[in-house]
């Protein structure tokens, strides 16, 4: 939000036309806005909008929600760019366009396809608790909370020294966590394929990612730990951070939560510290694959998948289709000349589709016609 965003806001209220869901937003906007990495503000600006929060928004104790509670939420927020406008989408039904209709596209959830060393593939939907398959010396078992863990099988008899590779992949719409042999929990997004050793062996632990996956790494500082990721190596001894191989916008992106990484790809190396993100370009004919490390990124932002939210920001109609294309499982098909509508904002992932569409017809020049699994995007 802007300056002028928030004075609207402010005069809204003064007047009695702020809707309790503006309010919300105001005073949470309000309350962080030195946390704003878009948003500078002057101490003598900062201390004027508090003193006016005081005098014109008397609140309860407990009224302002952070971004991790809004996420959380039954409630999907909607905030498009440009417009100064926000739209705030509850559980009740809204009517939806006529070009809309009920169709066959649904959130996804739990589901994965765990192929084995001897390539048995097994569907992993959450829903199992206990043993799936021995692999050596090591039990896969599916936890009650429905993510796949590897453990330790029976101490007895002849161990096993044969290394086994194991892989996980998600559907379009699926999402899965998994528990690595070391200790290491790894959230896959939708779209992706994490392949790994039953259990590490030599001087690393190596695994190989496609699409896009958040690791929370054991640490072992004799053991270091690298991901394999289109040309990109990521190396850690134990931290937490997001990568994300899909290209959409041409780039691969490491992004550092915690602890420290190291990037590597062809003549080129960078080191993120928290709040870093590394940018690998993906078109070598065209920027020689260059590596760029950007500061100050909102890592909530870019974790928000893991907690179940589409977060854009300032994002471009074909990137917003792309990631409603891998968490509905759905096709999209451009007709005519393509939109160029481009919004911030925040959806929960659980949104009815139909829902999520009309609010995205509502700030701009785009118009969906649903069939099937098929959405069709075209200029209004």
């Amino acid at each position: 939000m802007t300056h002028k965003d928030i004075t609207e806001l402010l005069e809204k209220y003064r007047n009695g036309t702020a809707t309790e869901e503006e309010i919300d937003v105001l005073l949470y906007r309000i309350q962080n806005l030195n946390k704003d990495s878009k948003l500078t503000f002057s101490e003598l600006e900062y201390k004027s909008y508090q003193a006016r929060i005081s005098e014109n928004l008397p609140v309860t104790h407990g009224r302002i929600r952070p971004l991790k509670t809004w996420l959380g939420m039954a409630a999907a927020v909607l905030i498009f760019a440009g417009l100064g406008t926000w739209f705030y989408l509850s559980g009740q039904h809204h009517q939806v366009s006529s070009k809309i209709s009920r169709n066959e596209l649904l959130p996804g959830g739990n589901q994965a396809i765990l192929t084995l060393d001897n390539g048995k593939q097994v569907i992993l939907n959450g829903t199992h608790a206990g043993t799936i398959a021995s692999q050596g010396n090591v039990v896969v078992s599916q936890t009650a909370n429905g993510a796949i863990a590897y453990l330790p099988g029976s101490s007895s008899g002849n161990q096993d020294q044969e290394i086994r590779y194991n892989q996980i992949a998600t559907y379009k719409g699926g999402e899965y966590q998994i528990t690595l042999a070391d200790g290491t929990k790894v959230w896959i997004n939708a779209a992706s394929a994490l392949k790994y050793p039953t259990r590490f062996t030599g001087n690393y632990r190596t695994v190989e990612l496609t699409g896009e996956a958040y690791f929370e790494v054991a640490k072992n500082k004799h053991l270091p730990f690298k991901v394999l990721s289109k040309g990109q190596v990521v190396e850690v001894l134990g931290t937490h951070f997001n990568i994300n191989t899909y290209g959409d916008d041409g780039l691969i992106k490491t992004t550092l939560l915690e602890g420290s990484v190291k990037i590597s790809a062809p003549g080129k190396t960078a080191l993120l510290k928290p709040g870093q993100q590394a940018r690998l370009d993906t078109l070598p004919q065209k920027t020689g694959g260059h590596i760029k490390v950007v500061e100050n990124i909102d890592t909530e932002d870019v974790v928000a998948w893991k907690s179940g939210a589409f977060v854009f920001d300032n994002s471009h109609i074909q990137q917003i289709m792309l990631q409603i294309a891998r968490c509905y499982n759905a096709n999209i098909n451009y007709e005519g000349i393509k939109p160029q509508l481009t919004f911030t904002g925040v959806i929960k992932k659980s949104s009815d589709i139909n829902d999520v569409l009309e609010l995205i017809e509502r700030a701009g020049d785009a118009q969906f016609k649903v069939n099937g699994k098929t959405i069709t995007v075209k200029k209004k």
